[in-house]
């Protein structure tokens, strides 16, 4: 799928992550897969949210006066911190490295850590 199509319906902000990932992802000679091109238009719009929500804190403060007169956290805080953890949670679905291995099956996330693990510890004991 070309750059456009991924990024077709983002914002600047959106549009610069995506630009960034593919770019990362073409120099380690890989194309993201129909998953990944999915999540990097998640991601995108996630970005844009979090770009709007900026502007309103920028714009409104951290805090906002209840009807009551007390002073509040701006809802605009918490919900940029979501945003911030969906799109963490949705970048790390994006695989920036070669996960098939010799002889062509897809290499488990869980199995590589687990083994680069078992070999740091084999490597301290010698």
């Amino acid at each position: 799928m070309d750059k456009k199509t991924i990024t077709a319906g983002l914002g600047k902000a959106g549009k610069a992550l995506a630009e960034s990932i593919l770019a990362d992802l073409a120099a380690a000679g890989l194309e993201p897969d129909a998953r990944e091109v999915a999540a990097l238009q998640s991601a995108g719009l996630l970005r844009d949210r979090e770009v709007e929500l900026e502007a309103v804190i920028a714009a409104d403060g951290l805090t906002i006066t209840s009807a009551t007169g007390f002073l509040r956290v701006h809802p605009a805080v918490a919900e940029r911190r979501q945003t911030s953890v969906a799109l963490a949670r949705i970048l790390s679905g994006v695989a920036l490295a070669n996960t098939t291995s010799d002889s062509g099956k897809v290499k488990s996330a869980r199995h590589q850590r687990a083994a680069a693990s078992r070999w740091a510890k084999e490597a301290e004991h010698g």
